[in-house]
């Protein structure tokens, strides 16, 4: 279905409400690229050089799986805590001044695309300080109080345990038969980590959902699939073999060392912890892929790039196999 733009009288008036400076009856919403699953739309005040908000919002016609109001509040909460995120505006329910669920925030400038953040001259420097940064952005992000987020999602008693049966019950909604995920499950499950106090967690760490400017990291967006849970999981998921984008010798998103984005951390990472969060995220990766052939047979969505997933359930299983080999290796 095609995006219809946002009410630019309404966006105005939302901003106004919210504190922002007034944009003007002249208020512009361009559709943006890179949103997989939710609507982007810059927003450019009349006669400004560029956007200043960001409107981000459910796509009309689908059931989402995730709350804006929930990415709004631990958006508000990281910001408050000193990670760099967007400095977010305001929420909307769905049937409210955006029509679909939907939320604003401040413009970040920076680069965003991961084939232009790997390989831009202009980001070279950026580049050899972006694993630290993001090391030191996820100590951040673990420190932070969650008290006030319980609403929104609940604290799990074990994360680990939880993450595996929230892939399993994944996996159990395509329908498909898949042994290798299997044989995953099935190591996973007899090498649980013991339990660790929950903290938030980014859900989908990885570049394209980071900002980059020439000084390194400026914002860390797109929290759709956010929870508590063990912060060892945000550390595995961006050093996962699909978001290295080729380059597997640089295990930190393509571009840097693992001893970098821990040094950043801080405190001592369990080793072991962080091997079997490598194999539940590649599982996890693999369910998601699976399940967005089933949602697109099912006729739940249209989406191209969605759809174009489930070709890399095969990578994901080749994946897990080396995984688990290198493992049991040892």
């Amino acid at each position: 279905m095609p995006e219809t733009a946002p009410d630019p009288a309404a966006l105005r008036e939302t901003l106004v409400e919210a504190g922002e400076r007034d944009p003007g009856a002249g208020l512009s919403a361009a559709p943006l690229a890179g949103g997989a699953s939710r609507e982007l739309w810059a927003l450019t005040p009349a006669g400004a050089a560029g956007p200043a908000w960001v409107l981000r919002r459910d796509p009309a016609g689908e059931t989402p799986q995730t709350s804006r109001a929930g990415e709004f509040a631990v958006q508000q909460a990281a910001y408050d805590a000193g990670v760099p995120v967007p400095r977010p505006v305001a929420v909307e329910e769905a049937g409210g001044r955006f029509g679909t669920a939907g939320m604003l925030m401040a413009w970040v400038d920076g680069e965003a695309i991961p084939r232009r953040v790997m390989r831009e001259p202009a980001l070279q420097d950026a580049r050899a300080t972006l694993p630290r940064g993001l090391g030191t952005a996820l100590a951040a992000l673990r420190a932070m109080d969650t008290s006030a987020l319980g609403t929104h999602a609940p604290s799990p008693v074990d994360a680990a345990a939880t993450a595996l049966e929230a892939v399993r019950a994944q996996l159990d909604e395509t329908g498909q038969a898949l042994p290798t995920l299997e044989l995953a499950l099935r190591w996973l499950r007899l090498r649980l980590p013991p339990p660790t106090p929950p903290s938030v967690v980014h859900g989908d760490f990885r570049l394209g959902n980071f900002i980059v400017g020439p000084d390194g990291l400026r914002a860390i967006v797109d929290w759709e699939f956010w929870h508590l849970g063990d912060p060892a999981e945000d550390l595995a998921w961006v050093c996962a073999r699909p978001w290295r984008f080729g380059v597997d010798a640089q295990p930190v998103a393509g571009i840097g060392p693992l001893d970098e984005l821990l040094g950043g951390f801080g405190g001592d990472v369990d080793r072991d912890r962080l091997r079997w969060w490598g194999v539940l995220v590649q599982a996890k990766w693999g369910a998601y892929c699976a399940r967005q052939a089933a949602l697109r047979r099912a006729g739940e969505h249209a989406s191209l790039e969605r759809t174009v997933l489930a070709r890399r359930v095969a990578e994901a299983e080749w994946d897990l196999l080396a995984l688990m080999g290198e493992e049991d290796a040892r």
